[in-house]
């Protein structure tokens, strides 16, 4: 019990940063004390401790730490009263506020205050006197935010900001599950059991797009959280612009705007703006000073026939990004469909652990080796013919007061899927196979989610990541 306390901190922070695989593989258990301190310093500077938990709105699960001085993300900057890297909440007489809710892209990550695109927005529209040459841009955003945080947040301060507009930034990662914070204030994968979007533990979909049947639920969730906000601002008769930025394929995002019958306007920004010079390097791979000027211009020209604020010249006579009331007319449909499909197609048709593996690992687990805590979910290809899937599981060797203990599996289906439970006994072969049948309305080809889930973790002196049991191989069979 004491080395999972003592532990408990470093394991979080371990499985609170992807980027350390991305260096290669590394690992951690075999480390110097010397290199885990160089690793962790890389870290900080990735995932400072500039939060605080949201005890006074849970919805929210974190802001920054109010009315402090904070260097962070290569910025050094004084958070607001309630927060935010903002000015006052407090709103002058005469000032059209445009709140701007999103994550770090619409926070600028990497960027001062001044060089994000809101900022840029603002300048611009003041300098062409739009409003009278009075637009505030405030910006309601954070790193890590998915949508259900923005509009929980945009809610819950309404009354202190009274917004005349809001623009609602979108990343192509906005399925993702909301962090924890530790208790120096960096945030992790939550070990928790469940998250926002209604599953049993938090997920991070490394893959862009992919036809799996939680990907598409859990985007449905969100563009569910944004309709409903829609109606709340119409009531209350302020505009909302919806602004897709970072990363996105255009018929994806048609389709989520057409199944969700959203009706404000949107905007969505070419995909070559946020690769390339257009993105920092690492840590922060975010837009550089230069793409969000042109994210600020954009999103500008568009305003000005909804709000109609004094144009902006186009270089060179080009015309101007207008945004979209509807789903343009086209094949987005089709395209949108074959985007999906060609994300889960890379997908193999089995995980075993080892390099590379990332994209197949949803859920809190060391990808590589196949160490997982209370819970995960794998990706694999469905296989033509299959018609069951086996997991195979190891007992932890050094760890036997662990068993025996019940493990549940699930497969989630557009139909509700299938679950089974099993259990891992210590008088069973150290590896053993379990059997879930595979639901008959997956598509052949599409993403199969394998969620499993135990009863306890625990530890090791020599590790850091809580561990439950290992997933030695999840394959398909007739």
């Amino acid at each position: 019990m004491a080395v999972v306390a003592t532990c408990g901190v470093a394991a979080a922070i371990v499985f609170g940063f992807a980027w350390w695989r991305s260096r290669g593989r590394i690992d951690l258990e075999k480390l110097s004390p010397e290199d885990r301190s160089a690793l962790f310093a890389e870290a900080e500077h990735a995932n400072p401790g500039a939060f605080i938990p949201a005890v006074f709105e849970p919805s929210l699960v974190y802001t920054l730490k109010p009315n402090a001085r904070t260097t962070a993300w290569d910025d050094t900057f004084t958070a607001n009263e309630l927060g935010y890297r903002a000015g006052s909440s407090a709103k002058a007489p005469g000032t059209f506020r445009i709140v701007f809710v999103g994550d770090s892209w619409t926070f600028g990550m990497g960027l001062s205050e001044a060089q994000a695109f809101p900022r840029k927005l603002e300048k611009i529209a003041n300098r062409l006197g739009a409003q009278g040459g009075r637009v505030e841009a405030w910006t309601l955003a954070l790193p890590g935010y998915n949508p259900i945080q923005e509009i929980a947040a945009l809610e819950f301060f309404w009354p202190r900001l009274q917004p005349d507009a809001v623009v609602l930034g979108l990343c192509s990662n906005d399925m993702d599950s909301a962090a924890a914070v530790l208790p120096e204030g960096s945030l992790a994968r939550s070990q928790g059991r469940g998250d926002e979007f209604g599953d049993d533990h938090s997920r991070v979909y490394r893959a862009p797009l992919l036809n799996a049947p939680s990907f598409r639920r859990r985007w449905r969730r969100a563009f569910a959280e944004i309709r409903a906000e829609e109606a709340r601002l119409t009531a209350r008769k302020t505009p909302l612009f919806l602004y897709f930025i970072a990363s996105w394929e255009e018929a994806f995002a048609h389709a989520l705007v057409a199944e969700a019958g959203l009706k404000s306007p949107y905007l969505v920004v070419p995909k070559q703006l946020t690769v390339g010079r257009y993105r920092n390097p690492p840590p922060f791979r975010h837009g550089t000073a230069e793409a969000n000027g042109l994210y600020a211009e954009r999103l500008y020209r568009a305003l000005t026939s909804e709000l109609a604020w004094p144009p902006l010249d186009t270089p060179g006579g080009a015309p101007s990004p207008r945004f979209f009331r509807a789903p343009a007319a086209g094949d987005w449909r089709i395209r949108s469909e074959e985007l999906l499909a060609q994300g889960a197609l890379k997908l193999p048709e089995e995980y075993r652990p080892g390099p590379d593996r990332e994209e197949q690992c949803l859920g809190p687990m060391d990808c590589a080796t196949g160490l997982f805590g209370r819970a995960t979910t794998l990706l694999i290809r469905r296989r033509a013919g299959a018609e069951r899937i086996v997991v195979e599981l190891a007992r932890l060797a050094e760890a036997p007061s662990l068993y025996p203990q019940e493990v549940e599996f699930w497969i989630e289906s557009p139909a509700g899927g299938t679950r089974q439970r099993g259990r891992l006994d210590p008088r069973s072969p150290e590896v053993q196979s379990f059997e879930i049948p595979l639901p008959k309305d997956l598509e052949v080809g599409s993403a199969i989610d394998v969620a499993m889930a135990v009863e306890r973790v625990v530890v090791s002196p020599h590790g850091l990541t809580p561990r439950g049991a290992r997933v030695i191989r999840v394959s398909q069979v007739r």
